[in-house]
């Protein structure tokens, strides 16, 4: 393993990192498959948001209710 950023306290572990970043599903043609992957992933890594584009807001929300990531839709 190696460290990508160090705090006062140490370094910022993966966990905490993944906190700080978003994960996107922007990509031409993607379909309600790939959101709900994407929304998996970011589920198991914590991510701190899930964006896609606005048709895919209802899905992404159900699927990420009740988890700390965050819902995104980008214009």
């Amino acid at each position: 393993a190696y460290t990508l950023h160090t705090t006062e306290a140490g370094p910022l572990s993966p966990q905490v990192l993944t906190k700080t970043l978003d994960h996107t599903v922007l990509a031409p043609g993607i379909t309600e498959e790939d959101v709900e992957r994407a929304c998996e992933d970011a589920r198991r890594h914590h991510f701190a948001a899930l964006c896609s584009y606005p048709a895919f807001i209802p899905l992404m929300s159900e699927r990420l209710r009740g988890c700390d990531v965050k819902t995104c839709g980008v214009i």
